[in-house]
């Protein structure tokens, strides 16, 4: 895994997804009113119907432009009209490319939380990314308790404060990632598998009690996303490149 250029770049004019890279893109999603208005238009119908169930306006635009930005974005890489694009859902609720484009075996995913949504893009690789806005005021033993594994259990208890944010953060936004990656979301018992947590080691995935061959197939990679957001990457294999993108509205 090649994670030399993690820094987030001014992507190409055009853009092209070879088999041996994975592209993540950052985007705000504070937007201006004429931006918003420019989303809901990409919006297919369904999707403006679900936007329209939010009840708060900044839930509302922080969903219609993360989901317009996923169709913008795929249909660069698939070289269509954003329009065209449908999706299916699988058992868990894990969207993917709907035929004909499906057969071009381009797997993403897809996270935000408050102002910040990171997507990922590979091909012919499961894929997962998540980000988080590392909250303070949350109860992180507690939660831990509840999704995390009793050796990450043990390893938080020894953190306080800061230390046990960041160390939380870091091992939510793994567990997640890694979730997503496999198609399973939240219906994966977190606590049956444990990543690394410790600032010294690097991102991975330690242990899994289902099948250790896992421990092998996924590469995890940490994400500097911006202050007060923590972010991963877990991608099938390792023999590939990551590179990150600005997204400009």
């Amino acid at each position: 895994m090649n994670t030399n250029s993690l820094s987030w770049q001014t992507p190409p004019i055009d853009l092209s997804l070879p088999p041996n890279e994975v592209h993540i893109w950052r985007v705000n999603l504070e937007t201006s009113p004429a931006v918003l208005q420019r989303c809901e238009t990409v919006l297919s119908p369904s999707e403006r119907t679900r936007a329209q169930r939010y009840v708060f306006e900044r839930d509302r635009r922080r969903w219609t432009v993360s989901r317009a930005t996923l169709r913008l974005l795929l249909s660069r890489y698939l070289s269509t009209e954003s329009a065209r694009l449908e999706f299916d859902l699988n058992a868990f609720g894990k969207p993917s490319l709907a035929p004909p484009y499906k057969e071009m075996n381009v797997e993403f995913n897809l996270s935000h939380s408050a102002e910040m949504a990171l997507y990922a893009f590979t091909r012919d690789r499961l894929v997962g990314v998540d980000v988080e806005y590392m909250r303070a005021d949350l109860d992180f033993d507690g939660m831990a308790r509840h999704s995390f594994s009793l050796q990450e259990q043990n390893i938080l208890r020894n953190f306080a404060g800061e230390e046990k944010r960041q160390a939380f953060f870091r091992g939510w936004t793994c567990k997640e990632a890694y979730a997503k990656a496999l198609g399973k979301g939240f219906s994966q018992a977190f606590d049956q598998f444990s990543v690394a947590l410790l600032p010294s080691q690097p991102f991975a995935l330690l242990q899994q009690s289902e099948d250790e061959r896992e421990l092998t197939r996924w590469s995890f990679v940490g994400l500097d996303v911006g202050v007060g957001y923590a972010g991963a990457l877990v991608v099938e294999g390792g023999d590939c490149e990551v590179k990150c993108w600005q997204y400009l509205v």
